[in-house]
């Protein structure tokens, strides 16, 4: 987009046959099937599943999906070619969002609870974080973690906070300077912080995503501004 450079790839089918794409490589990595594959009643359902893919150096790729009806997380190694799985069904909160961040998977609850995920012991520990607010758990799709900027966010529609891990201490953001929230709305979307001056962008805003609408929905933290 900074050089108006067009490029075009032809994903695989949509999920409709369970055949999705996650991340961006220049070859194709071959996993095995899922053992219990999420239930998908609707291909435009955007609160099915979050999907995330990531690379972990020597120890291989990692995808891992997260079934929220399900209550459960799955995830496979590309070493191990074995599926796992986190099972949480009958405790008293269900996971809103997974990320990768420094080579850690960081997971968000509905209760305003950030933990850290071991692949390696399939368990999950929270962190003690100070001035945790509550989350709008009725609109928890829209609930997201972001990794950008080597930062941690949790965006929760139009409030956004930094995860500052140095104080352990939720940070409410009032401005992004010179920065942009690029929000994906769904699973398959991706969310990040840029600055998208250089193209013709809008700073100090949120861009909102949709898909299956084709649309995009501009949101500027500017009080002056619409």
């Amino acid at each position: 987009m900074a050089n108006r450079t067009k490029y075009k790839t032809k994903p695989p089918q949509y999920i409709c046959n369970f055949k999705f794409c996650l991340g961006v490589s220049r070859h194709q990595i071959q996993f095995p099937c899922m053992p219990r594959p999420p239930r998908i009643k609707d291909c435009h359902d955007p609160g099915i599943f979050r999907s995330l893919f990531a690379s972990f150096g020597s120890q291989g790729f990692l995808i891992m999906i997260l079934c929220k009806y399900g209550t459960s997380l799955q995830f496979c190694i590309s070493r191990d070619k074995e599926w796992k799985e986190y099972h949480y069904g009958f405790k008293s909160w269900r996971m809103l969002d997974i990320v990768d961040f420094y080579g850690k998977i960081f997971v968000l609850t509905d209760y305003s609870r950030i933990g850290i995920f071991n692949f390696r012991s399939c368990d999950l520990n929270f962190m003690e974080l100070q001035v945790a607010p509550r989350l709008d758990i009725c609109w928890g799709n829209s609930i997201r973690l972001v990794a950008s900027n080597d930062q941690l966010f949790v965006v929760d529609d139009m409030i956004i906070y930094r995860i500052d891990l140095s104080r352990m201490e939720w940070v409410k953001v009032n401005n992004l300077g010179e920065q942009a929230l690029f929000l994906g709305h769904g699973d398959m979307m991706c969310s990040k912080l840029i600055n998208p001056t250089k193209w013709g962008g809008q700073a100090n805003c949120r861009y909102g995503l949709f898909f299956s609408s084709k649309r995009c929905d501009l949101n500027s933290f500017n009080r002056e501004e619409p």
